[in-house]
């Protein structure tokens, strides 16, 4: 439940009616949930660290924002700010900076800490099987690309499916070269640091909001 309510409703990008419409909550599960849990369950089994997971989370903001949404292919995205300018090659490169760091610590990061803190006996646990982590990455996989190559919400050069792609498979690539023995263990892992993740978080997006402004 985390990654939609950092995304959408804290940020007041959804109101609460709207929120908790049976359609979107199908929607937002496909979109954030299922995704999210399998990424926990990839750094799990591949015992990442902060590095990798963040690498991941980046992956993660292009299967959501550029997949899902495809605001990284749009001229006009949910950011003001980042309208009609730094468009190269197709690609929103300005929004995409900003909203990919915001995914990787709004979407992935910072809720996979909070299940850390409150239920640490389970951190280094797998919560799925592997059968079931595999159908969960494929539907998750194919809710993506149904979306990507549907005219919803704007119709894109098929290309990018496969630029989207290899960016995914080079971060998640890289991520794995992050594995370490403990996973996440030698990292504090208390109310303290988590406070500053969302600090940072927020501070990262006003700032960068303005700037584009």
């Amino acid at each position: 439940a985390l990654p939609p309510l950092m995304m959408e409703l804290l940020p007041s990008n959804l109101i609460l009616p709207a929120f908790f419409s049976p359609t979107l909550l199908v929607l937002l599960f496909f979109g954030y949930s299922l995704p999210v849990l399998v990424i926990r369950e990839i750094s799990v089994r591949w015992k990442l660290g902060l590095k990798g997971m963040l690498l991941l989370g980046v992956a993660y903001g292009i299967i959501n924002e550029g997949l899902g949404a495809k605001t990284l292919l749009s001229s006009s995205v949910p950011v003001p700010s980042f309208d009609n300018f730094g468009l190269f090659l197709g690609i929103n490169f300005p929004f995409s900076a900003y909203i990919l760091v915001i995914h990787s610590l709004a979407s992935v990061l910072i809720p996979i800490l909070i299940v850390r803190y409150y239920w640490p006996m389970a951190n280094n646990e797998p919560f799925l099987g592997k059968a079931v982590l595999i159908v969960a990455a494929a539907l998750s996989a194919i809710v993506a690309s149904g979306i990507f190559f549907s005219s919803m919400p704007i119709a894109v050069q098929p290309i990018y499916y496969l630029v989207f792609l290899f960016c995914i498979i080079v971060l998640a690539l890289l991520a794995k070269s992050f594995s370490q023995g403990n996973g996440l263990e030698t990292h504090a892992c208390g109310f303290g640091p988590l406070f500053l993740g969302v600090l940072f978080l927020n501070v990262y997006d006003i700032a960068l909001d303005l700037f584009a402004g």
